[in-house]
């Protein structure tokens, strides 16, 4: 469930939980992920086949970043997205508060065909608190 909307650098949260995208194809190293992976989590970077729905976790200066490989590079690669990030939110095994970027919300998964509206009713519907960032 969404618990609120905020603006800003998610890496200002009080929450000890940040939820973001990964693509399957391993090209994690711009955008949001790029960011993560510069913090530390450089496992990220350079995956490469990922299955959809495999959550990867790494816990940095105590924040556990759960990176949720729901999205393909290639054309119609979000198709799947929203199903695959309820269930991916529903199966991680923590109850604190949590943090996530509006996944697909941005230029560059507007561009890509990502359902943000689909997206954002995951997040309504998963059975975590979230507080849903945006820039």
């Amino acid at each position: 469930m969404i618990i609120q909307k905020r603006k800003g650098d998610i890496f200002t949260t009080e929450d000890k939980h940040i939820i973001f995208a990964i693509n399957s194809d391993g090209y994690n190293d711009s955008g949001f992920a790029g960011q993560v992976a510069k913090r530390g989590f450089t496992e990220i970077i350079n995956t490469g086949g990922n299955k959809f729905g495999e959550v990867i976790e790494k816990t940095i200066d105590g924040i556990t970043y759960h990176g949720i490989v729901c999205h393909s590079l290639k054309p119609g690669g979000w198709a799947e997205s929203p199903k695959i990030i309820l269930k991916a939110l529903n199966e991680m095994s923590f109850d604190d508060n949590a943090s996530i970027v509006a996944i697909g919300a941005g230029l560059i998964g507007a561009i890509s065909g990502a359902p943000w509206n689909e997206i954002k009713e995951a997040f309504k519907e998963c059975n975590k608190r979230l507080t849903v960032w945006s820039y």
